[in-house]
């Protein structure tokens, strides 16, 4: 767990919850979802939801995010034929 005063890169927001800082497993896993979402052909609102986030893996590994709005955003079946990103 991380200081409870960082802002979550997902929403945005900083409140009394809990941050959890990214591991190469989940910000790797993050960038996959991120990659796939913006790849998808048909606009929805979940699509355009995270048009501003900028994950990378030198900057993010320092940043933070709430366990809720992690599972939010991972929770999305990619499918198997979708080129993942190769981990670095």
């Amino acid at each position: 767990m991380s200081d409870i005063n960082m802002k979550c890169v997902f929403c945005g927001e900083s409140t009394l919850l809990k941050t959890i800082k990214f591991t190469l497993e989940t910000l790797q896993k993050c960038l996959n979802v991120l990659e796939y979402r913006r790849s998808k052909p048909v606009v929805r609102k979940s699509r355009t939801t995270y048009d501003n986030l900028e994950l990378s893996i030198e900057s993010s590994l320092n940043e933070v995010y709430y366990a809720q709005c992690y599972q939010l955003f991972t929770a999305m079946k990619i499918p198997r034929d979708f080129q993942h990103l190769q981990p670095q």
